[in-house]
């Protein structure tokens, strides 16, 4: 009983000093039972460095904070989100003098241009360049990612932004590229360029291969799939720090200048698949040739005063041959419950009369193409349907959400990031909040009596599932990446809080 009663007592105190730490009440008992009782480790949720500091309050912790380059630049939070939470080290600085010159060569970087960097004040994009590229370069083999925690996490932060980045900038540049392919084959494309397998000749062909492999890192120690998986973070990375100092330019030029990929090489075309005749007819500017990734850019510079956001790439993915749909029972009896429930058409100040009319009458067209189920109008209109809205819908809400949480969580790592993406954006999740709002019933299936067995639960699920994600690409290119925001945070509330089971 002695020996029990002892055992109870040291589990009252250890409680009692973990209740008394929490409350900010730190007195000389506590001390010393913290020294006899060391509180065991537990697999807790991963807190914030504020959330630390506000349960304990520690001078060193609040002056890192205070001074963390991510709170310097507050004109740009996406960016100043991806710097690292210290500021850096004598050794960081040294780097970056040996061999950033090289890097930036081995870039294509004109003059002008590495000038810039260095004569920019800090709320210019560019003057934070070398800073990202510096965190880009740091992969899991190099001694800095080893020994400090602020470049490990500015290198993993990077890596996760990265990955979306360049994934949506490929869809859209092959969505202009092939307007007349199903997105199985534009996948297949990407796929293809992209693999783990065919980054190492990227890098390799741009010169980087002795920066990323320098002779002092421990990538020699690694085996070859833990190699892979460097190079593939180094490459989103780097492209993603690209983007936020220069934009989604930058990473077009990274692409097909300095790395020299070819969209039209054996290695990523993709396989031959049975294929309905398409007759219908493409806008005018795809009809001529293939555009390249300077026509895209060119295009895009002079239609900024356009009817959309993105005009080239609302051309690519909805046809004109839409039009023959307009009056339509769809648009009479479906039309005006969507636009009251997702509030359509947003009003803007500086408008004029004659583009909203246009542009409400190509979202109304975009709207009823969401709506329509891929074998809808398969056999005489294979374009006639959501794949392509679908596809760059995926690809944008996954931006969207990589960024909140990039702004929301300055100190979470890459991984820890990921999971949490992955969890809000479920397809499951996404078709149960659309459903929610009873708009699954105005989805346009094919006639159920020419495929009795087709009206099934799940293939409701699915198509609820499509058709909310085809929403955020018509919201992107209609009004931009905002509308994308608006949509999932206002509308669908994407981050609303979990039930617990049971």
């Amino acid at each position: 009983m002695k020996a029990a009663g002892k055992r109870l007592t040291v589990n009252l105190q250890a409680v009692l000093f973990r209740d008394v730490q929490q409350c900010f009440l730190f007195s000389t008992n506590t001390a010393e039972i913290a020294e006899d009782y060391p509180r065991q480790k537990s697999k807790a949720k991963r807190r914030s460095n504020l959330l630390t500091l506000l349960r304990k309050p520690n001078q060193k912790l609040a002056r890192e904070l205070t001074q963390s380059p991510q709170l310097s630049v507050k004109t740009l939070p996406l960016l100043s989100s991806c710097l690292p939470l210290s500021a850096f080290s004598p050794e960081d600085f040294a780097w970056m003098k040996d061999n950033l010159l090289s890097i930036k060569r081995c870039l294509l970087y004109a003059p002008s241009v590495m000038e810039a960097m260095d004569s920019t004040e800090p709320e210019d994009p560019l003057h934070h360049h070398e800073s990202l590229l510096y965190l880009a370069f740091q992969h899991k083999g190099t001694c800095r990612h080893e020994q400090a925690r602020h470049i490990r996490l500015g290198h993993s932060r990077l890596s996760f932004l990265g990955q979306y980045i360049v994934e949506l900038a490929l869809v859209e540049y092959f969505l202009m590229r092939y307007p007349r392919d199903v997105t199985a084959c534009i996948r297949e494309r990407i796929f293809g360029l992209t693999r783990r397998s065919m980054l190492p000749r990227w890098i390799e062909s741009a010169g980087l291969h002795d920066v990323v492999f320098a002779s002092n890192n421990n990538v020699k120690e690694f085996d070859g799939r833990t190699k892979l998986k460097i190079v593939r973070d180094f490459f989103w990375a780097m492209l993603g720090a690209s983007f936020l100092s220069m934009g989604v330019q930058e990473v077009y030029r990274i692409l097909f200048e300095v790395f020299n990929m070819d969209p039209d090489a054996e290695y990523c075309q993709p396989s031959p698949r049975l294929r309905y005749e398409d007759n219908d007819r493409v806008h005018p500017e795809f009809e001529k040739e293939q555009l390249c990734w300077k026509d895209i850019l060119a295009h895009s510079a002079s239609e900024s005063s356009s009817l959309y956001a993105k005009p080239m790439l609302f051309k690519a993915c909805v046809p004109p041959g839409v039009t023959r749909f307009r009056g339509n029972m769809w648009d009479i009896n479906s039309l005006p419950i969507l636009l009251q429930v997702l509030q359509y058409p947003l009003q803007f100040e500086d408008d004029n009369t004659e583009l909203a009319m246009s542009r409400n009458a190509g979202l109304e067209l975009g709207l009823q193409l969401c709506f329509c189920d891929h074998l809808a109008y398969k056999l005489e209109h294979p374009r006639f349907c959501n794949e392509r809205l679908l596809y760059l819908g995926q690809k944008i809400q996954d931006l969207v959400m990589a960024e909140r949480l990039v702004t929301k969580h300055l100190d979470g790592p890459g991984a820890w990031l990921q999971d949490i993406h992955r969890r809000l954006l479920f397809n499951r999740v996404c078709g149960k909040y659309f459903r929610e709002f009873k708009l699954h019933s105005h989805i346009i299936y094919r006639d159920p009596s020419e495929e009795p067995i087709f009206r099934g639960k799940n293939s409701e699920k699915i198509a609820s599932t499509n058709v909310a994600q085809a929403l955020h690409g018509l919201g992107y290119v209609v009004y931009g990446k905002s509308e994308v925001s608006r949509l999932m945070k206002t509308i669908f509330k994407y981050e609303r809080p979990k039930k617990k089971r049971g």
